[in-house]
């Protein structure tokens, strides 16, 4: 194949708007850096394709535009969460059989987090690689603060977590971690302490117990009569 930026263009544009293709291959062209916008506005719009495959093109590592397409499209480990949230979160890219600048963009490890089939696993993956495992986003437990209070366990769990830590992530992560039980403990205090619903954790146990001694209460009632009514006995 040998098509150029301008069909990158065209293709790209059928693919934003397609909702039944999975997988495409376009390796071994000639699209370079100018066709990395129109490709990540495509998969940024398109949550149906599985597989994208850009092989041996001219898409290469930091002025090549690969850098770009993966942050932009994949995963930004730099800015908020919104972003990464925001990213494509079903598509596996494939960008050269050697992994040139994996480093940086770390494309292997979001391939394969794409490749989960579960968007809410996925998105909890590459927040824990950016905030806890780069610590490219700064942790800040204000982010957290509107979070409800079932979900409150989940959040602790979540903030200890660390890609190679107690095989936490080892199906994407080759590397283990060890050693990181006092940063994990700061972590869950910065979160309880600066977490704005902390006094409801504490208000919910006085209203079961008020709840319960009115029950017991209702057991023993009066008849109009003045006598007692014992629960079970019908009165003469």
């Amino acid at each position: 194949n040998i098509l150029r930026n301008n069909v990158a263009a065209l293709l790209m544009g059928a693919l934003k708007r397609n909702t039944n293709l999975a997988h495409l291959n376009l390796g071994h062209n000639s699209f370079t850096k100018a066709s990395v916008p129109c490709i990540v506005d495509a998969l940024k719009n398109n949550s149906t394709l599985l597989t994208l495959d850009l092989t041996d093109n001219k898409i290469k590592p930091k002025s090549g535009g690969r850098k770009e397409l993966v942050k932009n499209a994949l995963f930004d480990s730099t800015s908020l969460l919104e972003s990464i949230i925001d990213s494509n979160h079903s598509c596996q890219v494939y960008l050269s059989d050697n992994n040139w600048g994996n480093k940086d963009t770390h494309e292997v490890e979001i391939r394969k987090m794409n490749a989960f089939g579960n968007k809410g696993k996925t998105i909890r993956y590459k927040l824990v690689l950016a905030m806890f495992t780069l610590k490219t986003i700064p942790f800040n437990p204000l982010a957290f603060q509107h979070i409800s209070l079932e979900l409150m366990p989940r959040l602790l769990e979540f903030v200890q977590q660390e890609m190679g830590h107690k095989g936490f992530g080892k199906d994407v992560w080759n590397a283990s971690r060890k050693g990181k039980g006092v940063k994990c403990l700061t972590r869950v205090y910065e979160v309880v302490t600066g977490w704005s619903m902390l006094p409801s954790l504490f208000e919910r146990g006085p209203d079961e117990v008020k709840k319960k001694k009115k029950k017991q209460a209702t057991k023993k009632r009066k008849r109009d009569d003045g006598k007692e009514c014992i629960p079970g006995k019908r009165g003469k």
